[in-house]
């Protein structure tokens, strides 16, 4: 990748996630692709990452009777199981699956346990249109209780009007005196006028019993919706805790807000009927079973955790004081059976700690009690987590000294999720560890001290995988080559990557992590884009891109690595430099580091717009002041930077200059001022409204006779889309030795059966070009192909290479070929990524500018017994003396390899290919080289005459044996080393004709041993299985119209073929007999309604042409809000008027643009669609 437009302009729009591409193969079988088959696998190195560690969370723990300790174990946010574990925390392996139950694919989930032992589990699972309500039921040994439900789990659909699985957990609980189960959550409600969702919502109870059925009688029909404010200001209201109380009612708190916008206590009673209790009406005695009071004097609160009394009272834990602009501290309260505050406790009955808390993100999860009778509940502060004791008078009490008990774990930030006191009274706190992301369990005694018995267990788990992307590559003088990447995994963690390859293509398990370094993140969970990377000198690694920082401005980045992947801890602050324009928001291009060390980088830089501008670093990452900007035209963009001789560089932009849009190259001294003796100026311009021009520059080489190659494209209109390639001379004027004009234009695929296609990247060998890039079969982008092309020294397409002068990628395969760099005068490395099934593969493939000959189809013949094997060299030298008493047909040569375990192995040279053995004695009158004794010499190889055992490849030492007398014993006189490789079989085929071997496809065969390539099966006959050595005919009244079929097509009706191997059909005469049916099935249709929400936005969604629009823009122009964790995705409708790449819309063409923006929340989309009118 050249620089940053590349992922702006050619990935337009992707889909993402799921399985692994393993290669690349040829668009036609019987045209072998110019790809090094010895390098990587098949000629393809591909660049993956082992699967991510899954991120693990205990969020709710119990103890069984045995005291054993059962938790429910979130994993990745969106999946669950239930572990067990002993009481000093190792697991039970008797539980389940290795001490874990199934896994379940479930989000916000709860778990309980039933009188029997049996475990209840409930979340929400993804439906058809909106989350639907999952419950299951898991045996006392770990395995799923078919008993429960249906096959061990109820499903409970939709509810009209109802958004499930919202912003809090679905809440469970069992009640086991009258083995009932009851569901709470809240959601909010549909308008009722346009069908739009409206800001409140309302709680939702469900009763059930413990075998999964709905408890019809219980309220109306099982349920029980419950309004939650009163008056007119409904706000956002929260279902946060419930719990059953003796008697078999339900008491629940949440939170919502008043008139005044303040967030109060709201607690709810239902009577075991399910019906609004009318004695629990609170200090306003209004008795509707609704009580809605403030903590003490504070604005807000957030109870989130009940814990009932036997009297019916009952404590509340969670947080209080000011919502959004803070402070907000922990605290708790007691309530008598009727709802009023119980002022025996703490004199007005709240009691607020002095430990402060983000209320907008710390939720108690638990509020328990000790032995004592002292009230415990978990907390998070800063980076500490623990627990904090109340007594049951209110008090903080001054004994045990952990009050609070907060500790931070060395390097650690952990987060509670929930708390237990376990039948010792111990208090164990389980939750999650954001920096290594697994589960944590600590237990501590009743007076506060750490339990060091009680180990939190390694539980590990590999699920997500890695989206991987390489956007260059950077051969090195041993051979080995660095390669710039970005990967995404199914979480949406990103990370930069630099990768190293061997000369063969495999992993240098000596780099980093094992052929792979990440580049430390900026900021997590804010996006990022790279855009170059180069090697210094001295070995050492440097990488560039752009990052936003948590005030979504995008801001420079610089990284360094060691030569062994290490971070660099001499530049920047551990191996990184960040630069932040506080006015403006910055995107890196790419780099060039001059000779003293300093590193240019060239950068767009966007206030109210875009002007390009030219950094330079010092060698140690600190920013050099001294260097100008370099652009006094005005408005610009698509900075670039490129070495140019003697220390100079070419910069190419995109400017407008008198509301014309320009192409500019520049060549800048080192200083960034202008060389006024290239074009007289220091620049070149062309002005895109006019015809046959260069519109956007993608790429720029320097020859090496300091001629400059232009590499574009050509959008003039009414001539459709072209590239373009143009030739400067060394002072910027039009080379017109160039195809006479100096520009060549070029089209690589046909404008009729494309959307569009573009090219990224070129490279210059003698009279040969080579242009990596690609394109769309559709206009959404969902059909991507990408190719290299061959042109001659007038940019004509040489129609030698490959198919046409193209090599495409794989047609089923959406992909993109970045970059191309030079490896030698004859070679190339090509570096993008494929797609299968959303899952993106980082590859590198070594491309040979000429093609390999192709071979000459033979006649069908069955395969004969063709030369197998071949030794290299086919002649070699034996040197020794050889005395003149060597007996006639004693001498033998002898292969012996180290490659085999050590062993000497016989192999025949009657059918394989002759050696021819040329003795050289020292003793010129040993007579060895006489015709007689030559004649004598025999095929024998280590003693097994015409030996047809398959030998192992390798390399052997040859040796000569013989006899000097009848009788007499052996001698052995050592020669050189011969290499034997075995040639591919008939059936498959490689570019070099030995093995590893291709198979042929399905509509090819192969009928030789050590073919260069498979031979399309010819019209008339076809061949459904790979690895086939000849074809079949098509058989009477079928046909074959084309070569490389596998299938023979029944002949239409009022039609036959009168003989085996058609081409066609003819018509059928009333003479001629009908030919037998063949019967036709239809594939199945079906209909799935879609529906795609549109937002208009009004007039004024007017954008200039090349323009770009920030994700951040349109989400404002629709309106829509991203919550913390939610994904936004942006999809052109319109793609050859506008693209979307690296979250920005781009006007490509005048017209209107439609942008599909999706928003997903907790596995919710919302998709609304932007207009806008391109001039």
């Amino acid at each position: 990748m050249k620089h940053r437009y590349f992922r702006l302009l050619v990935a337009l729009i992707v889909t993402s996630t799921s399985l692994m591409l393993t290669q690349v193969q040829p668009v036609h079988a019987s045209v072998p692709a110019p790809f090094d088959q010895e390098f990587g696998t098949n000629g393809v190195a591909e660049l993956t990452l082992p699967n991510l560690e899954s991120t693990t969370s205990v969020t709710e723990v119990v103890e069984d009777e045995s005291g054993r300790l059962l938790g429910l174990l979130e994993i990745d946010f969106s999946q669950v199981a239930v572990v067990r574990l002993l009481a000093n925390g190792s697991i039970d392996t008797t539980f389940g699956d290795s001490g874990r139950s199934e896994i379940f694919e479930l989000s916000q989930a709860s778990m309980q346990v039933q009188g029997d032992g049996k475990i209840l589990v409930a979340g929400y699972v993804p439906g058809n249109v909106l989350p639907q309500i999952f419950i299951t039921r898991i045996t006392t040994s770990g395995l799923v209780d078919t008993t429960f439900g249906t096959n061990g789990s109820k499903t409970i659909g939709s509810f009209p009007g109802k958004m499930l699985g919202s912003s809090s957990k679905l809440l469970l609980r069992y009640d086991a005196k009258y083995e009932v189960i009851y569901l709470g959550f809240h959601s909010p409600t549909t308008s009722q006028e346009n069908g739009s969702y409206i800001p409140y919502y309302t709680f939702t109870f469900m009763s059930m019993t413990q075998d999964g059925e709905i408890r019809a009688n219980w309220a109306s029909n099982g349920s029980r919706e419950v309004t939650p404010w009163t008056g007119t200001a409904p706000g956002s209201s929260i279902l946060l805790d419930m719990q059953v109380l003796n008697d078999g009612s339900l008491i629940a708190v949440g939170s919502s807000f008043n008139a005044n916008q303040d967030r109060q206590i709201t607690l709810i009673k239902l009577t075991p009927g399910g019906f609004r209790d009318f004695f629990f009406d609170g200090p306003s005695g209004n008795g509707n079973g609704l009580v809605k009071v403030n903590f003490a004097t504070e604005n807000e609160a957030l109870m989130s955790a009940i814990l009932p009394l036997g009297d019916d009272s009952f404590y509340l834990a969670g947080t209080a004081g000011t919502f959004y602009s803070g402070p907000s501290y922990y605290g708790m309260a007691k309530f008598n059976a009727d709802g009023t505050p119980d002022e025996s406790f703490s004199s007005d009955g709240f009691a607020l700690t002095q430990l402060q808390t983000d209320q907008s993100t710390s939720f108690v999860p638990v509020v328990d009690l000790l032995p004592n009778g002292n009230i415990v509940f978990p907390v998070d502060v800063n980076n500490a987590t623990g627990y904090v004791t109340f007594t049951s008078s209110g008090d903080e009490p001054t004994s045990p000294n952990c009050t609070p008990c907060l500790w931070t774990p060395s390097n650690d930030t952990v987060r509670n999720h929930n708390l237990l006191v376990n039948s010792l009274g111990n208090v164990l706190i389980v939750g999650g560890n954001t920096t290594n992301r697994r589960f944590f369990a600590t237990m501590f005694t009743p007076t506060g001290t750490v339990v060091n018995s009680f180990q939190t267990p390694d539980v590990r788990f590999y699920f997500p995988r890695w989206s991987v992307e390489t956007y260059k590559s950077i051969p090195q003088s041993d051979g080995s080559i660095i390669v710039l990447g970005y990967a995404e995994s199914e979480l949406g963690i990103q990370r930069g990557v630099i990768f190293k390859l061997t000369v063969m293509g495999t992993m240098d398990q000596q780099f980093g992590l094992g052929g792979y370094s990440y580049l430390s993140p900026v900021h997590e969970e804010r996006q990022f884009w790279l855009s170059d990377v180069t090697v210094q000198p001295d070995g050492k690694i440097l990488a560039v891109g752009s990052a936003q920082n948590y005030n979504y401005q995008s801001e420079l980045v610089l990284w360094r690595l060691n030569s062994d992947g290490s971070e660099d801890t001499d530049f920047g602050t551990n191996g990184r430099t960040v630069t932040t324009d506080q006015t403006a928001e910055l995107y890196s291009s790419n780099l060039v580091v001059q000779s003293d060390g300093k590193i240019l980088l060239g950068v767009d830089r966007r206030e109210n717009y875009t002007l390009p501008w030219l950094y330079r670093y010092q060698s140690n990452g600190t920013l050099d002041t001294t260097i100008q900007p370099t652009n006094n035209e005005g408005e610009g963009w698509s900075a670039a930077i490129y070495p140019a001789p003697n220390g100079a560089v070419y910069f190419t932009i995109s400017t407008r200059i008198n509301q014309q849009i320009h192409s500019v190259v520049m060549r800048l001294h080192s200083d960034g001022s202008p060389d006024t003796n290239f074009n007289s100026t220091g620049r070149r311009t062309w002005n895109r409204s006019a015809e046959n021009t260069i519109d956007w520059i993608t790429d720029l080489v320097v020859n090496d006779d300091g001629k400059v190659m232009l590499l574009g494209e050509a959008e003039d209109d009414p001539l459709p889309e072209r590239s373009v390639i143009v030739r400067l001379n060394s002072d910027g004027s039009i080379d017109t030795t160039f195809n006479s004009t100096g520009y060549s234009f070029f089209v690589l695929r046909d404008p009729s059966t494309v959307s569009y296609s573009y090219v990224n990247a070129m490279v210059v060998s003698g009279d040969s070009i080579l242009v990596a890039g690609g394109g769309s079969i559709d206009d959404e982008g969902r059909q991507q192909f990408s190719m290299v092309a061959k042109l001659g020294s007038n940019a004509a397409l040489d129609t030698t290479f490959g198919s046409g002068g193209l090599v495409l990628n794989a047609p089923s395969n959406n992909s993109n070929f970045y970059n191309i760099e030079k490896l030698t005068n004859s070679t190339s490395l090509v570096t993008g990524f494929t797609q299968e099934n959303g899952l993106k593969t980082g590859v590198v493939m070594k491309v040979s500018h000429q093609m390999p000959p192709t071979t000459t189809a033979p006649t069908l013949l069955a395969p004969t017994n063709g030369a197998q094997y071949e030794l290299t060299p086919t002649a070699f030298t034996v040197t020794g003396s050889f005395p003149d008493t060597v007996l006639a047909g004693s001498i033998h040569i002898i292969l012996t390899t180290t490659d085999n375990g050590g062993a000497s192995r016989a192999i025949s040279v009657t059918d394989r290919q002759s050696l021819n053995v040329t003795f050289d004695p020292l003793e010129p009158d040993a007579g060895i080289l006489n015709n007689a004794w030559a004649s004598a010499v025999t095929t024998e190889i280590a003693g097994a005459a015409n030996s047809t055992a398959r030998m192992p490849d390798g390399t052997y030492t040859v040796s000569i044996s013989y006899r000097s007398a009848i009788g007499g014993p052996k001698a052995n006189a050592t020669a050189t080393s011969v290499v034997l490789r075995s040639k591919c079989a008939p059936g498959t085929f490689s570019t070099s004709g030995f093995i590893p071997c291709t198979t042929a496809a399905s509509g090819s065969f192969q009928t030789l041993y050590g073919a260069t390539a498979s031979i399309d099966c010819p019209a008339g006959t076809y061949q459904p299985n790979t690895r086939a050595v000849t074809c079949l005919d098509a058989a009477i009244n079928h046909f074959v119209p084309v070569q490389g079929s596998s299938i023979q097509i029944p002949c239409p009706t009022g039609t036959h073929s009168p003989s085996v191997r058609s081409t066609s059909c003819i018509a059928l005469t009333q003479s001629d007999p009908a030919p037998p049916s063949t019967p036709t099935t239809s594939p199945p249709t079906s209909s799935v309604p879609t529906t795609t929400p549109t937002f208009s936005t009004g007039a004024n969604n007017d954008i200039a042409l090349r323009i770009s629009v920030r994700q951040s823009d349109v989400l404002q122009r629709l309106n829509m809000a991203v919550p913390r964790g939610g994904r936004v995705s942006m999809t052109s409708r319109t793609g050859r008027v506008c693209q979307v790449a690296r979250s920005r819309v781009i006007a490509t063409a005048t017209g209107t643009c439609r942008v599909a923006v999706t928003v997903t929340v907790q596995k919710k989309k919302t998709t609304r669609t932007l207009t806008l009118k391109v001039s």
